[in-house]
């Protein structure tokens, strides 16, 4: 059985070697045939997506994300001149307690809104 396989291998492979000019014009063949299925599939079988039909959400939803993303800038800027401001007051030595829990409160709220929670 397998001498039968290797025989008829090897003469495909003769036949193969011996006659290039058919096997190209057969290779060819092959691929002008494709080109024309694929193009006569392009026309008259369209895909059932289109890219043109729907825009992306990604495209869609980005100024919103745009805007959250401004409000989180301004609120982070608001914190830090808040902060600042305790910071030249800490300077000066005339912190109080109410003073401090607010200081842990702004450090708190800009860690939330730096690492976007």
């Amino acid at each position: 059985m397998e001498n039968k396989l290797l025989d008829k291998y090897e003469q495909f492979k003769a036949e193969l070697f011996s006659k290039p000019k058919k096997v190209f014009a057969g290779a060819i063949l092959i691929m002008v045939l494709s080109l024309i299925f694929s193009i006569f599939q392009y026309f008259f079988l369209p895909p059932k997506v289109s890219l043109g039909d729907s825009i992306p959400i990604l495209y869609t939803k980005s100024d919103q994300v745009k805007n959250k993303m401004d409000e989180k800038e301004k609120e982070m800027e608001k914190t830090i001149r808040e902060l600042s401001a305790f910071r030249e007051k800490s300077k000066t030595q005339i912190l109080t307690k109410s003073d401090s829990v607010r200081i842990e409160f702004l450090y708190q709220q800009y860690q939330n809104l730096k690492n976007g929670l």
